[in-house]
């Protein structure tokens, strides 16, 4: 699965398209990237036969699930 996880990284990178670009891909598309990791990871471990066999409609519904998602309270400095 970490062989999985590598691959999908590796087809991700800027670099195998226009060796001018940086290895990994941009910060910012992060949260995506570890989203098509965490499926093909899960779809591996199926093949493997370490997990339940599901839909990929579960998968990535169980996955989206599971993404943290940055939710905080509006600041507001306190006053003296």
């Amino acid at each position: 699965m970490f062989i999985k996880a590598a691959e999908v990284l590796a087809e991700l990178s800027p670099a195998k398209r226009n060796s001018d670009k940086n290895l990994l891909p941009p910060l910012s598309s992060s949260r995506k990237i570890a989203v098509k990791i965490a499926f093909a990871v899960a779809k591996e471990a199926i093949r493997e036969g370490l997990a339940k066999k599901v839909s990929d409609e579960k998968i990535e519904a169980l996955i989206e699930e599971k993404v943290w998602e940055p939710n905080y309270l509006e600041y507001r400095p306190i006053l003296k």
